[in-house]
């Protein structure tokens, strides 16, 4: 496109009022005013903890939310609805040593102590720590096997958190076809009756 209409589309954009803007805004992204609002004050909230070093973040209990109507909260942005079509048979919670846990990780899905902050998305760990500072529960991460290792599917930074709260344990979720191998790579994986 040429640079003169960049320049119109420019000069239109900054020509639009601010109730206009959330109204383009608002179609777009099909948020109601009170989401959009909800969302600005968490980006807001969670920016403190930027960067905050970990001796220093606030005190906070992590809270799970084991809910199997839930586990669709473990990934991203993914519905009740794609997650039954995606997930036919539910996932399975267990709990294992987060040391062994850790140790077990393949290189994609490891992150050392002191890379809690360089390595994924900082604010995606600044909005964990807020969720859990302001008394939330969070769905559990998934975890899939890979050759004698382990991948974090879904909870990167809810992972990174624990790490630098060094919990003892941690909760994961697994498909079902999955439980055999994960209970040969983690031998104190306890697996929820359910």
């Amino acid at each position: 496109m040429p640079n003169s209409e960049l320049d119109k589309i420019a000069n239109h954009i900054k020509s639009i009022s601010e109730k206009e803007s959330e109204a383009f805004l608002s179609f777009i992204t099909r948020e109601t005013e009170e989401e959009r609002k909800e969302r600005r004050r968490i980006h807001e909230a969670a920016s403190k903890y930027l960067y905050l070093p970990i001796d220093r973040w606030p005190d906070f209990k992590i809270v799970w939310d084991f809910s199997p109507t839930r586990y669709h909260y473990a990934f991203d942005g993914l519905t009740p609805e794609k997650f039954e079509i995606n997930y036919p048979n539910g996932l399975k919670l267990g709990v294992v040593n987060f040391d062994e846990f850790d140790s077990k990780l393949a290189k994609f899905s490891r992150r050392e102590y002191d890379e809690i902050w360089t390595v994924g998305s900082v604010y995606k760990v600044a909005r964990a720590i807020l969720h859990w500072v302001e008394r939330n529960r969070m769905t559990p991460p998934l975890i899939i096997p890979q050759d004698d290792e382990i991948n974090i599917a879904a909870g990167h930074h809810r992972v990174a958190v624990c790490k630098g709260k060094q919990v003892e344990t941690l909760p994961v979720l697994s498909e079902r076809k999955n439980v055999e191998r994960l209970e040969r790579i983690l031998p104190s994986l306890i697996w929820a009756e359910c």
